[in-house]
């Protein structure tokens, strides 16, 4: 215990004892950065790491049937993640009982974040699957149907990285 700044319990980090934010905002809080760091962490491993590994090792077709059994998971698990992050927003808000400036801001990020991954699993996968065996075929118009689709979802894909880096910035903006 910390009399000495008005702390009442232990400290769990130096910035929440300075802000002298409650405990309970401060699990919320890291909650929502695990949350935010895995999903980030999990698709700079699959966009920069494990996808051109792929790709140079197996040659299109094997990595192609690769990424098709990790693509639902992956964006399952990017669903999970912006779920459990706005939840743990949620919780962090109410505890703190004020719907301060930072909490609108990594609301207005996390939604659409939680939403690519939902877009991505609902529509954009099966998209590709749909237009996959065509493409494969030499079939000209699902080629351009499944190229049309696997761009869109790089662009998302770098999008809620972005949005992912975002939260963790206002968190950390947040806590100072």
């Amino acid at each position: 215990m910390d009399a000495s700044r008005g702390c009442t319990e232990t400290p769990i980090t130096p910035a929440t004892v300075a802000r002298g934010m409650q405990p309970a905002s401060a699990a919320f809080a890291t909650v929502l950065v695990a949350a935010l760091s895995s999903w980030l962490g999990a698709m700079v491993f699959w966009s920069f790491v494990a996808t051109p590994r792929l790709f140079g090792r197996l040659g299109r077709e094997r990595a192609g049937e690769a990424t098709r059994v990790v693509f639902p998971g992956y964006y399952v698990l990017g669903l999970a993640l912006s779920a459990v992050a706005l939840g743990a927003l949620a919780a962090w808000t109410l505890v703190e009982g004020a719907w301060r400036l930072p909490h609108r801001i990594l609301f207005g990020l996390l939604a659409p974040l939680l939403f690519l991954a939902l877009y991505a699993r609902l529509v954009l996968v099966p998209d590709m699957e749909r237009h996959r065996a065509g493409r494969a075929a030499g079939d000209e118009k699902a080629a351009k149907a499944w190229g049309r689709a696997h761009g869109i979802s790089v662009l998302l894909n770098l999008l809620s990285m972005v949005l992912a880096l975002g939260g963790l910035a206002t968190v950390a903006w947040a806590l100072v």
